[in-house]
């Protein structure tokens, strides 16, 4: 070779299909520095791929962004129908003010979707191809520029927020006011009615304060005759006479007795 430190063979001493080993040794052969094995299609660069289009797939509700189907051919050199070759393309894409390339997963095949570029700017967008088994890419293609004019949305953005929320809110509205008494007995809850026994709830609901006073302390002569009747309502009369007369016959047959038998308790007048 006419550079140092690189050595060249041709076509005359490569062939495709078979197995090559260069070694690295010194001038007495007795050391080896390295070793390469490789097969010479695994080494091929192919050329890059020719015919680059696009075609619009998808605009954006807002017109900011659209999605393409990207497409190419072959390079001419590579012969891919007989099946002699493999080849995986890589696709690059990038705004043109940018500096950072964009690359997405190898494809096989010969078309590419790319989503959400934007529109009002121009991107660039190139591909290049390597065979199957070999790790070296070849040169890019030429690149395409795609440019779309945005086109002002005929709502604004805003707009379309407030009307989706006022929609929200009367849906929302309408639930509320058509199960209102589901929602009255979850957030309120009815009182429990009064636990005492043969009181009328009714009287706490209609606010008659003064019969319920009279039920629970009032003269019994005064109350009403609605509860005169009811089991729990018992009158107690103590006969203040009973007691005294009881003990005036007892006296008395103490006295009639106490002469004839002495076995009599003494009679303590007080």
């Amino acid at each position: 070779a006419d550079r140092t430190n690189e050595c060249f063979f041709n076509e005359s001493y490569t062939k495709v299909w078979m197995t090559y080993s260069v070694q690295f040794r010194s001038g007495d052969q007795d050391i080896l520095y390295d070793e390469v094995i490789f097969t010479v299609e695994d080494m091929v660069e192919p050329d890059p791929p020719i015919v680059l289009n696009w075609t619009l797939l998808n605009m954006g509700l807002t017109g900011s962004h659209f999605d393409i189907m990207l497409s190419w051919e072959p390079p001419h050199s590579a012969d891919v129908s007989m099946g002699w070759m493999t080849l995986q393309y890589e696709v690059q894409y990038r705004e043109v003010n940018s500096t950072l390339w964009r690359t997405v997963d190898l494809e096989k095949g010969m078309q590419r979707s790319l989503y959400g570029l934007r529109s009002n700017t121009y991107n660039e967008v190139r591909v290049r191809c390597k065979t199957l088994a070999s790790r070296n890419f070849g040169e890019f293609s030429d690149s395409i520029f795609i440019h779309i004019p945005s086109k002002e949305s005929r709502l604004p953005v805003t707009v379309l927020l407030v009307f989706a929320a006022l929609g929200l809110a009367v849906i929302l509205m309408l639930v509320i006011y058509s199960q209102q008494q589901k929602l009255m007995v979850i957030l309120l809850p009815p009182i429990p009615g009064p636990k005492i026994k043969g009181i009328d709830p009714e009287l706490f609901k209609k606010g008659k304060l003064a019969e319920l006073t009279s039920i629970l302390g009032g003269i019994p002569d005064l109350r009403p005759d609605l509860y005169s009747d009811d089991p729990w309502v018992e009158f107690i009369e103590l006969d203040m006479e009973e007691p005294n007369d009881r003990l005036t016959v007892l006296d008395t047959q103490c006295l009639m007795d106490h002469c004839a038998s002495s076995d009599c308790p003494p009679i303590t007048i007080g």
